[in-house]
């Protein structure tokens, strides 16, 4: 099975299950495409796959296959709302290139990362839910302009954001918001990450330290929030620094 839609294509694809194909559906130039309500699952590659601009994908089922969700460079200006992404043999969702809204989804039990949003430009996260994911919650390697807020992020193997350095570094990007607790490395780790602003955020728990600064990482605003558990609430305090500047 599985669903192609090219250059030319228009409308809809919804309340249908989709199972062992190459790709679920897979959107290839067409724009304006909704895809909503339906069962994608056991892939040969991703549930969805996205590679046209101004498409809609909401509410639906994507698990089993090696990657829920995947948008491509000219996957822009996308809606990815309200879908459960689980069980994938790499990530949740893959991309969020330029300009798209990932919200209200849940992402967990993925093989890699809940979301990997790399190389991402002025893309938004917010209102998800992402957890138990066996690697980091988010993979932010050279993202930009992002806005993540309102995110729970939770134990996770790795870390809850990863903001790391492949070329450009993490630039720019605005944490507002966010519950971070009980992953197992970081709640957040920047690693040539530079002038990020971090706001209001709840970091709490994670296993090494809340937030760790490498030191190529400069010109980072943190403001407000809280770090570390109330100790009205909690009898004893984490066990390590929750904020860390390393070399």
């Amino acid at each position: 099975d599985g669903t192609d839609g090219g250059a030319g294509v228009a409308g809809s694809i919804s309340s249908s299950t989709i199972r062992y194909g190459y790709d679920g559906v897979a959107i290839q130039g067409a724009t304006g495409i909704n895809v909503t309500g339906n069962n994608m699952y056991s892939e040969g590659l991703y549930g969805a796959y996205l590679n046209g601009s101004n498409s809609a994908i909401t509410s639906n089922n994507l698990y089993a296959s090696s990657c829920g969700i995947s948008i491509s460079a000219s996957g822009t200006n996308a809606t990815i709302s309200s879908n459960n992404l689980y069980g994938n043999g790499q990530s949740g969702v893959l991309g969020g290139v330029k300009g798209d809204l990932l919200t209200n989804n849940k992402s967990y039990s993925n093989t890699n990362y809940g979301f990997d949003i790399s190389s991402s430009f002025a893309t938004t996260l917010s209102s998800n839910s992402i957890y138990a994911n066996h690697s980091d919650g988010i993979y932010a390697a050279d993202a930009a302009n992002d806005a993540i807020v309102g995110n729970s992020i939770y134990n996770n193997s790795h870390s809850g954001i990863n903001f790391w350095w492949i070329g450009s570094g993490a630039t720019n990007n605005n944490l507002a918001g966010n519950i971070i607790y009980g992953n197992g490395i970081f709640g957040l780790q920047f690693n040539g990450a530079v002038s990020n602003a971090i706001s209001g955020n709840y970091i709490f728990s994670n296993k090494n330290y809340g937030v760790n600064y490498v030191f190529t990482s400069q010109g980072n605003l943190m403001a407000g929030g809280t770090l570390g558990h109330s100790t009205t609430t909690l009898s004893a305090p984490d066990s390590n620094a929750e904020i860390a500047l390393t070399v």
